[in-house]
């Protein structure tokens, strides 16, 4: 069960990120603005925790490289969603960041 949750574990973090963005903006929007300063600095921590759990899972995965050949297939294949979530991630929260 652990190696699949590290194979999908950075897909689970970008939808992680995804539904907390979209519940911040939903949220703030009702209560206030959207673009309020307390919404940007909500999407900016929880990016940077994103970016944080991402970066942990790649560095995860690749220690599990030298496993048997199922196991490493599904630590490769873990570090590159955790790579991709990474770059996903960063371009969500990159509107947040730059305000």
């Amino acid at each position: 069960m652990w190696n699949w949750f590290l194979m999908l574990g950075g897909m689970l973090v970008w939808a992680l990120h995804f539904g907390g963005i979209y519940a911040t903006a939903s949220m703030f929007d009702v209560i206030s603005e959207a673009d309020a300063h307390g919404a940007l600095w909500t999407v900016a921590a929880l990016t940077a925790a994103c970016l944080v759990a991402n970066a942990a899972l790649f560095a995860v995965n690749l220690r599990g490289l030298k496993e048997d050949a199922v196991i490493a297939w599904m630590r490769s294949v873990g570090g590159i969603l955790a790579a991709l979530s990474f770059v996903s991630v960063a371009w969500q929260g990159l509107p947040a960041l730059i305000r």
